[in-house]
């Protein structure tokens, strides 16, 4: 291993946004670059160092192989068995097949359908095949799909489709109404952060059908049916 080189990003996981520092360094015996070593980023102001189990153990992920494809795989037709394929003929492949669906039946028969896992860069370039190269006008990604149902309910109620509240409004609420989240799984640095407020004398109301281990010290816990949680946020704003 040679020399190690520190690039403070962002963690790949989920929403959360935790800052991390990664470490790299160069294989021996391959000359590729490598992850060494993640830790939390102490200067981030989302997670100020803390990671979860999943953004703590981003090196081992990277340096697993067991399972994981060692090189493309191609159909030569459809009942085939897919076989390994070197990646850059498979995407000479693809490209082939790509161009003669267009060339038949236009431009719009193609769709592109993204991950919201992809990076601004990465969504940038496939925006740039679909709508530049192959001028189709379907592509989606699922960032936007998965956020439709809140983004309009955030228009709806408060005239804007981004979250309203900052990470800060944590260290200085004195209470957090906790409904249909199991944030202690889901979301262990956002929970930390919470507990955190608690121990200063903030309080917790939890609703949610199911038991889980978010309300292990609140002011108040309700377990509800799935269906009427709708009837606790009328209430709120009716008292507020």
């Amino acid at each position: 291993m040679g020399p190690m080189a520190v690039t403070r990003t962002a963690c790949s996981y989920c929403g959360v946004g935790c800052g991390i520092e990664v470490q790299t360094t160069t294989d021996s015996g391959s000359g590729r670059p490598v992850i060494a070593r993640v830790s939390g980023d102490k200067l981030h102001p989302t997670n100020f160092g803390r990671l979860c189990t999943k953004g703590a153990t981003h090196a081992e992920m990277m340096a697993a192989d067991d399972g994981r494809l060692k090189s493309a795989l191609l159909r030569p037709t459809r009942d085939d068995e897919p076989v390994p394929t070197p990646v850059d003929d498979a995407i000479a492949e693809a490209g082939r097949r790509l161009r003669a669906v267009i060339d038949e039946h236009g431009p719009d028969a193609v769709a592109l359908y993204v991950s919201g896992q992809m990076s601004i860069e990465a969504q940038y370039l496939a925006t740039k095949l679909a709508k530049g190269f192959m001028q189709t006008v379907h592509i989606e990604s699922n960032s936007r799909l998965c956020m439709a149902s809140a983004g309009t309910g955030f228009k709806q109620s408060l005239g804007a489709d981004g979250p309203p509240g900052s990470y800060t409004d944590f260290d200085c609420t004195d209470l957090f109404f906790v409904i249909g989240s199991n944030m202690a799984d889901c979301h262990p640095i956002l929970y930390l952060r919470m507990a955190d407020r608690l121990k200063a004398g903030a309080k917790l109301i939890v609703v949610d059908p199911r038991r889980t281990t978010t309300p292990n010290a609140p002011t108040c816990s309700c377990r509800s049916s799935p269906a009427p949680t709708w009837r606790y946020s009328t209430g709120c704003c009716t008292c507020s």
